[in-house]
C-alpha cells in the first residue's frame, strides 16, 4: 500500500516537473504554479519513503525466529492418560505378583488351631479358673525344633500338655494332653477336668453339656482306658483319643484339615 502511494506521488512529481518545463518554453505564465506543485510533490514523496514500514524481509526474519507453538491440550491429555495407564498397569501387575507370592506361601503353611501360644495360655487360664480342681499355666516356653517348635507344661504330677508350634508363622498347630490314672477319684477328676477345659479352649462356643457328650463319644468315660482309639471332627477341629503305657490316656487336638493327624 505504501509502495503504491509513493509510486503515484513520484509519477505526479514527474508530470508537474515536465509541465513546468513546457510552460516555461511556452511562456504562458503557468510554470510558476507547476514548479510549486512539483516541489510539494517531491517533499511528499520523500516523506512517504521515510515513513513506509519495514520490508517483508524483516517480517520473514521475525517469523523465522518465532517460538514453536506448544502442544495442544488434546496432545497433552492423551500423553498424560497414556502415562497414567502404563503406571496403573505396572502397579496392578506388581500387586498381583505380590498377592500370588503371599497366597503361595500361605498354601505351603500347615493348617493350625487359629491361635498363638500366648493366646492359648490366656484363654486356658480363664476357662480353667471356673473348674475344680483349678489349673493354671504360669508361663509357656516355646523351644526351637528341626521341623516344628514345641512347648510342654505339667499341670500336675503325670498330667501335662504339649503344644506344637508352626516355625513360620508361630501359630499353634496342635495340642495334646496326657495323664495316667491310678484308679483314684481325684486322679480321674483331674484328668477329665483338664480334657474338658482343653476342648472348651479349642471350641469356645460349645456348652458344658456338648463337651461332656463329645468326651463320652470319644470313649473317655468308658472306664476301659487301654482301648481308647477314637477320632471325631467337630466344628473344624479333630479330637483323637489314645492310650500308651508310658503316658496313659491322651487326647490329641488338631485342625480337621491337617493330614498329619487323620485316622
Amino acid at each position: 500500500m505504501w509502495t503504491f502511494i509513493s509510486f503515484m506521488s513520484f509519477m505526479a512529481f514527474l508530470a508537474c516537473l515536465i509541465g513546468g518545463i513546457v510552460s516555461t518554453f511556452q511562456k504562458n505564465g503557468l510554470h510558476t504554479k507547476y514548479f510549486i506543485l512539483t516541489g510539494s510533490l517531491l517533499v511528499l514523496f520523500i516523506l512517504l519513503v521515510i515513513a513506509s514500514p519495514k520490508t517483508s524481509t524483516d517480517s520473514n526474519i521475525v517469523a523465522s525466529v518465532a517460538p514453536v507453538p506448544a502442544p495442544g491440550k488434546a496432545e497433552l491429555d492423551a500423553a498424560t492418560k497414556s502415562a497414567s495407564a502404563e503406571k496403573s498397569q505396572a502397579k496392578l501387575k506388581s500387586e498381583t505378583e505380590a498377592k500370588k507370592k503371599v497366597e503361595q506361601k500361605n498354601n505351603n503353611l500347615p493348617v493350625s488351631l487359629g491361635m498363638y501360644p500366648e493366646q492359648f495360655q490366656v484363654v486356658f487360664n480363664d476357662i480353667a479358673g471356673k473348674f475344680q480342681p483349678v489349673f493354671n499355666i504360669d508361663s509357656i516356653n516355646v523351644e526351637e525344633g528341626n521341623a516344628v517348635n514345641a512347648f510342654s507344661y505339667m499341670l500336675k504330677d503325670e498330667l501335662g500338655i504339649i503344644g506344637l508350634v508352626n516355625k513360620h508363622d508361630g501359630n499353634l498347630q496342635s495340642l495334646a494332653i496326657a495323664g495316667k490314672e491310678d484308679g483314684s477319684i481325684d486322679t480321674t477328676k483331674a484328668l477329665t477336668t483338664a480334657i474338658h477345659v482343653l476342648i472348651k479352649v479349642t471350641n469356645v462356643t460349645m456348652s458344658s453339656k456338648e463337651i461332656s457328650a463329645l468326651m463320652d463319644d470319644l470313649g473317655i468315660f468308658d472306664g476301659n482306658a487301654k482301648n481308647l482309639n477314637k477320632s471325631i471332627i467337630l466344628n473344624g477341629v479333630r479330637y483323637s483319643t489314645g492310650y500308651t503305657e508310658k503316658f496313659g490316656v491322651s487326647l490329641m487336638i488338631s485342625n480337621a484339615n491337617d493330614a498329619n493327624y487323620a485316622r
